[in-house]
């Protein structure tokens, strides 16, 4: 319905949807929204609901944490489950990317909470930042991604979402995780092999990436 609208029509419409951003305190009705607006018009709504509620789900995404990632009855860190696709359309940018790298460099309930509802979005985070940004951030979330799948007493969901999230990686991002994991060769045989013999540019599975 969305897409039908014309342009004074859209905007009239986005109208309705920042006056609602700018005073709802209801998470329900926020997840509505993001639910119904493409992420693509997220540049187009008030800059005020839009700060407001981007610093909502970061606080979002900072209390995430899975302690048992097969069931999961949690509700911490659920709203910015569903907005995920908005995040490279962020205005706080740099916000954004440290709560997501201070995840990756956190315990095993964070990186448990950013393996399954984060790991195929993590390049797509950057993808609209500057080329200095992108590439700081791309380094610090793959040194901890490195570091958390190299440790053995780590989170066991980190190294299983990295085998399902791969091949779906920019070239650039699988050359320097297979760079970095390459003592794996010796002390994760088994695993390594798995990593550099999947293939590339495969999508995500969306089933299961399902926010809660």
């Amino acid at each position: 319905m969305i897409n039908a609208l014309d342009e004074n029509q859209l905007m009239d419409f986005l109208s309705v949807v920042s006056d609602e951003l700018k005073t709802t305190s209801e998470d329900n009705q926020i997840k509505i929204v993001l639910q119904i607006l493409p992420a693509r018009l997220w540049g187009k709504i008030d800059e005020v609901a839009r700060i407001r509620i981007e610093n909502k789900l970061i606080r979002s995404l900072q209390a995430g944490k899975t302690t048992n990632p097969k069931n999961d009855k949690s509700n911490i860190g659920w709203l910015v489950t569903w907005g995920r696709s908005f995040l490279p359309y962020f205005t706080l940018k740099h916000e954004l990317f440290l709560a997501i790298a201070e995840k990756l460099e956190g315990d095993e309930k964070d990186q448990n909470y950013i393996a399954l509802y984060f790991m195929s979005y993590l390049p797509k985070t950057l993808n609209t930042a500057s080329d200095l940004w992108r590439e700081m951030e791309s380094k610090r979330y793959i040194n901890a991604i490195v570091k958390g799948v190299s440790d053995p007493f780590g989170s066991d969901t980190l190294r299983e979402y990295l085998l399902l999230c791969f091949g779906s990686y920019p070239s650039d991002w699988r050359d320097m995780i297979k760079e970095k994991l390459k003592p794996l060769e010796n002390d994760n045989p088994d695993y390594y092999k798995k990593l550099i013999e999947l293939p590339e540019e495969i999508e995500f599975p969306e089933e299961d990436d399902i926010p809660f």
